[in-house]
């Protein structure tokens, strides 16, 4: 890869740069961890975004995805989205330097890919595989890293639905999948949108599914529920996604709250952690004894077994409260359940979760 030459330029001067600073702000070690970049353009600097290339810091060139917003009225690109991976230490902060112009001409590298198969659409990059199939109980199923199952044959990441009934009694909606397409492709994420419908008797809503996926893993998965009445939205206590993974081991889970140590419990207690106001919190057991509670704010959680790792982020979670974040035990498998609607819903519809699969 080349290094920055601060003396190489196109003829006339039609090679551009402009830099940019990443800072990792929850405390984690991140790799591979995903950025969005929007980036503005001087008019008529650049009218293909294919002519860009993206310098990490130390001027190596690194993949990037780029996809033009907003344009000039001459028709070249005024705002440019720019996504790309990040190696982080916690709290670190690194510099990137953005060249393009007209005698730009990055590498042709794919690093994910996905293929239209007779029974649906397989994502896959070196790191992992997984499915998005019509027909499907599963958002996403068949999911694979390093070569290792990561969920257990014919499971994957489930949405899940919990209707209240009138005896205080509480309903699973099923979720069926009945359609998939491809939204986005580029060189370092796919994007695949879903529709479906969450179905109990003669009660169903529709529901609409978006994941953007990571070539490095991480997975940023979207739903928005489409509520056709008010008593829709009333008789919904929950709604999330629900991941097992495939180990026969409890493992640990640990929740990273904002201002406040990680707080680590063994998996086979399974721990609820329940988010009582926007700052207030608690987790608690299976036999529901307190394990921890104070102020502060979930933003992340993990869930470790077996060599397995799946990580998620809640996206605005502060505002999305009350909010529980559960693991149970399916058979001995480890489940993380994340709640991202609890009574009372409330106005806001969509509910975003970035995903990291890992495994050793």
């Amino acid at each position: 890869m080349d290094p920055i030459n601060p003396g190489r330029g196109g003829p006339g001067g039609q090679r551009k740069r402009q830099t940019f600073t990443v800072r990792e702000e929850d405390g984690l070690k991140r790799r591979g961890f995903p950025v969005r970049v929007s980036v503005d353009i001087p008019q008529g600097a650049l009218t293909d975004c294919r002519r860009v290339r993206l310098l990490n810091h130390e001027g190596i060139e690194i993949p990037v995805q780029a996809k033009p917003v907003v344009s000039w009225p001459d028709g070249s690109i005024r705002s440019l989205l720019l996504e790309f991976a990040a190696h982080l230490r916690p709290y670190q902060e690194r510099k990137y330097t953005l060249e393009y112009g007209k005698d730009i001409w990055p590498r042709e590298q794919v690093f994910i890919q996905a293929h239209q198969t007779k029974d649906g659409i397989r994502v896959q990059s070196d790191i992992f595989s997984l499915r998005f199939a019509a027909g499907s109980q599963n958002w996403m199923d068949s999911v694979w890293v390093v070569g290792r199952p990561f969920t257990p044959k014919e499971l994957g990441v489930r949405g899940y639905l919990l209707l209240g009934g009138s005896q205080g009694d509480l309903r699973d909606a099923k979720l069926t999948v009945e359609a998939v397409r491809v939204a986005e492709q580029g060189p370092v994420q796919v994007t695949v949108a879903a529709e479906g419908r969450f179905s109990h008797h003669k009660w169903s809503i529709p529901v609409q599914f978006q994941a953007r996926v990571y070539y490095t893993g991480y997975i940023y998965a979207a739903h928005t529920l489409a509520f056709e009445s008010e008593e829709d939205a009333k008789s919904i206590c929950a709604c999330g996604f629900e991941v097992p993974l495939a180990v026969k081991s409890h493992g640990s889970v640990e929740f990273g709250v904002v201002g406040a140590e990680p707080i680590k419990i063994s998996a086979g207690d399974c721990p609820i952690f329940e988010q009582k106001t926007s700052e207030a919190y608690a987790v608690c057991n299976k036999l529901g004894v307190k394990a921890a509670s104070g102020r502060g704010i979930l933003r992340w959680v993990e869930l470790s077994a077996g060599g397995l790792k799946l990580g998620a982020t809640i996206q605005g979670a502060d505002r999305y409260a009350p909010m529980k974040v559960e693991t149970a035990s399916y058979g001995g498998t480890p489940v993380l359940r994340l709640s991202l609607y609890s009574s009372p819903v409330g106005s806001e519809r969509t509910r975003r979760v970035l995903l990291h699969l890992a495994a050793e």
